[in-house]
């Protein structure tokens, strides 16, 4: 098992070290989940009872699922279905399930990192943002085709050559753009507002189970966790990288910047008296709003933007090369015939989201198909994907093997 497991690492590719992995992971956990989803389902659960509850479900649940589903991508070197197929033949069902998943995320997760890129471009033309407009045109289904084009471009270059340099080249931008946000952000009148809304808890909404659902979901989904990306990471990690070390920094760093998310949206939320629980439009209303008050607004605005379209980029890859480890592991093809296979089935499946805030107004059961997607995969179909994985790691496997490949102390 060791000796196929060290042949197919070196057929899969590898990182090019410690740092490269965990720049790698770190952008793929840091972005639209990060900036875009944390505020607004803060907003929609009451603020600061969710984010403690968020807070606890990454350290109890996050952490340790984390080093699992590294472990066991480093100990078997595949993606989620070989992973599974190599633990337990009947697990590959839930392998392929927790695949399809990720790429049902992925297919509306790229329909707002388009949003991101047009908001780019509005801001760069100097054109006042309108969120309504905008989703009233067809430029949401436009920018979801160029979105899913770049990121095409970018996984087929490869493990090192495309997912860990776009990482390491763009992480580091996004991070002093939105901390420089975030410190203009609380020179806002609404700034003691805010901050009280986002780390003062009413204790008594940590009674209700939607609140403890909705952070241990959004936990799930900032860290990746079930998706199959941390098996596939995993799978390419080289046996001197730390696991445990590697987890607490990727995971600390993804908690930190949704924190510096918040505060450097909830201030302008109260400033500007937008509803905390705007939904999925809240970081497109509210920041051109601030954008607006700086000297320099339009070159900021076009900045930022353009900065969390990369951000959701590497999101994206990450996702997209999960999904596609796993139909190679389970069709036998090469990551590159798996990835030519998923391009245009993503392209159809997206644009039923991106279709949803377009002139068509695509619903689904009454809502938009990309908020329902979003409510269906983005929360409650990663629990899902998320229980499973625990089921086949730590009862169906054997645990016991993977925490040795952790390390000590796991």
């Amino acid at each position: 098992m060791e000796q196929d497991s060290t042949k197919n690492k070196l057929a899969r590719g590898a990182w090019s070290s410690q740092a490269g992995f965990i720049a790698a992971s770190v952008g793929s956990a840091v972005g639209l989940g990060n900036v875009w989803r944390f505020p607004y389902v803060a907003g929609e659960n009451g603020g600061g009872a969710f984010v403690l509850a968020y807070l606890i479900s990454v350290a109890l649940l996050g952490v340790p699922l984390m080093m699992f589903e590294f472990g066991a991508g480093r100990r078997h070197a595949a993606g989620v279905f070989g992973v599974f197929s190599a633990i337990a033949p009947r697990a590959k069902y839930a392998g392929a399930g927790i695949a399809v998943i990720a790429f049902l995320i992925l297919s509306y997760y790229a329909v707002v990192a388009g949003w991101t890129l047009g908001h780019a471009g509005i801001m760069g033309l100097g054109i006042e943002p309108d969120f309504e407009v905008f989703s009233d045109s067809w430029a949401s289904l436009a920018l979801f085709g160029v979105s899913v084009a770049l990121m095409g471009a970018i996984v087929l270059r490869g493990v090192q050559g495309g997912i860990e340099v776009a990482s390491r080249t763009l992480l580091p931008f996004l991070t002093l753009a939105l901390l420089a946000i975030a410190i203009y952000s609380l020179t806002l009148d609404g700034r003691e507002r805010a901050l009280e809304f986002l780390f003062e808890p009413r204790f008594e909404a940590l009674r209700e189970p939607r609140v403890w659902a909705n952070a241990m979901g959004q936990a799930m989904f900032s860290l990746i966790i079930g998706s199959g990306v941390l098996v596939t990471f995993g799978g390419y990690m080289r046996a001197q990288t730390g696991v445990r070390d590697s987890t607490a920094l990727i995971a600390g760093a993804d908690t930190v910047i949704a924190m510096v998310a918040g505060v450097a949206i909830f201030p302008i939320v109260f400033t500007f008296a937008v509803a905390p629980a705007a939904g999925p439009e809240l970081a497109f209303d509210s920041m051109p709003l601030l954008f607006e008050q700086l000297a320099a607004g339009r070159l900021v605005g076009t900045a930022f933007y353009l900065l969390l379209f990369f951000a959701a980029l590497t999101s994206m890859i990450a996702m997209m090369e999960g999904t596609a480890s796993s139909l190679a592991d389970a069709l036998r093809w090469t990551r590159t015939r798996a990835i030519w296979t998923l391009l245009p089935l993503l392209l159809v499946t997206g644009s039923l989201s991106a279709l949803s805030y377009s002139p068509v107004h695509l619903t689904l059961f009454g809502e938009p198909v990309l908020d329902r997607m979003d409510s269906l995969f983005g929360t409650f179909g990663l629990m899902l994907s998320v229980l499973a994985t625990s089921i086949v790691i730590f009862w169906v496997g054997k645990p016991q093997a993977i925490a040795d490949e952790i390390g000590p102390g796991a």
